[in-house]
C-alpha cells in the first residue's frame, strides 16, 4: 500500500478513538515494564513489575501461545504457578500466601514471534488475519491483542515502559517519551502512560522523528527514511483534521497525536 494510503488511513483511525472511547470499568492495574527486543532474534524477554489495585488473593494472567512465563515473584518470595493452555494462549494462575494478597507482582517472560516474511501469507489476506506479533529487521509490530505481555483479563492499564532496542531503532508506545539513551550498541526508551487504557501496544522501527504542537496537542511523526521528506505535510495535514473533528464532537482529549508509518498495510489509533 502507498504510505499516502496508509497515513491518511492512520489518520482516521488516530482521530476516531476518541468518539468512543470510554471511562474505564472494574480494576485497574499498573504495569512497570522492562522490555528488550532481540531483532535479529525475532523474540523478546522482560520483567513486568504490576500494582493491582484491589490486592486479590488469586490472580489470573493470560500470554500468547508462543510465549512463556518464567518466573513470578512477590515481595521476596517466588511464587507457584498453574498453566492451562487455550486455542493461542496460556492461562496463568497465581495464589498468594495464606492471608496474603498478590498487589504486587514481578512477572518474568520471554516470547519469540515471526519474522514479515513468515508472515507474509497472513498480509496477503489482509492484516486483520493476522494472529500473531511480528519482530524483523523491518520493525517491531506488538499490538496488545497478539498478548506479547502478561495481562490479566480485562482490566485497564497504566503502565511506564523501559525498552532496549539495537541501535538505530526507535520505538513508539501509547504515552510519553521520557527518556532515551543511546551508546554504540543499543537504545533505551522509557514511556509512561499514566492514564488507564485497554491494552499495551509497542511499535518499532528505523525511523526519522520529527516534532511540531497545535493548540496544546504534540503532533509527531515517525516515518523511514527514504520517505521522511513528506513529514511536513502529515504534520500540517494532522493539524487540520485534529481543527475538523474538534469542531465537530469536541476537542482532542489526549496530549500526543503520532503519525508512525508501518511495515505493514495498517492504520491504528492508540489513544494517549
Amino acid at each position: 500500500m502507498a504510505l499516502k494510503s496508509l497515513v491518511f488511513s492512520a489518520l482516521f483511525f488516530l482521530l476516531f478513538p476518541f468518539v468512543s472511547y470510554g471511562a474505564p470499568q472494574g480494576s485497574s492495574v499498573r504495569h512497570s515494564l522492562d522490555i528488550k527486543v532481540d531483532i535479529p532474534g525475532h523474540s523478546i524477554s522482560g520483567v513486568d513489575r504490576m500494582t493491582i489495585d484491589s490486592a486479590p488473593s488469586e490472580v489470573s494472567l493470560i500470554i500468547r501461545k508462543g510465549s512463556e512465563i518464567t518466573k513470578v515473584e512477590s515481595g521476596q518470595a517466588s511464587l507457584p504457578f498453574e498453566i492451562a493452555e487455550g486455542d493461542n494462549f496460556r492461562q496463568i494462575k497465581v495464589k498468594a500466601p495464606v492471608g496474603g494478597s498478590l498487589r504486587e507482582l514481578r512477572v518474568h517472560f520471554k516470547g519469540s514471534f515471526q519474522s514479515p516474511n513468515e508472515a507474509q501469507g497472513q498480509i496477503k489476506r489482509g492484516v486483520a488475519y493476522l494472529e500473531d506479533g511480528i519482530i524483523g529487521e523491518e520493525g517491531v509490530f506488538l499490538p496488545s491483542s497478539a498478548l506479547w505481555y502478561p495481562q490479566p483479563g480485562e482490566s485497564f492499564a497504566s503502565f511506564e515502559a523501559t525498552v532496549s532496542l539495537p541501535k538505530g531503532y526507535s520505538s513508539m508506545m501509547q504515552g510519553t517519551l521520557e527518556k532515551r539513551n543511546e551508546d554504540a550498541l543499543s537504545v533505551i526508551e522509557k514511556w509512561i502512560e499514566w492514564k488507564p487504557i485497554d491494552g499495551i501496544d509497542l511499535i518499532a522501527g528505523r525511523y526519522k522523528i520529527e516534532k511540531d504542537s497545535h493548540k496544546g496537542v504534540d503532533i509527531y511523526t515517525y516515518f523511514f527514511k527514504e520517505d521522511a521528506a513528506l513529514s511536513r505535510t502529515y504534520i500540517d495535514k494532522t493539524k487540520e483534521y485534529l481543527d475538523i473533528y474538534s469542531g465537530m464532537i469536541g476537542p482532542y482529549p489526549y496530549g500526543k497525536f503520532a503519525v508512525v508509518e508501518n511495515f505493514l498495510p495498517t492504520g491504528y489509533g492508540m489513544p494517549s
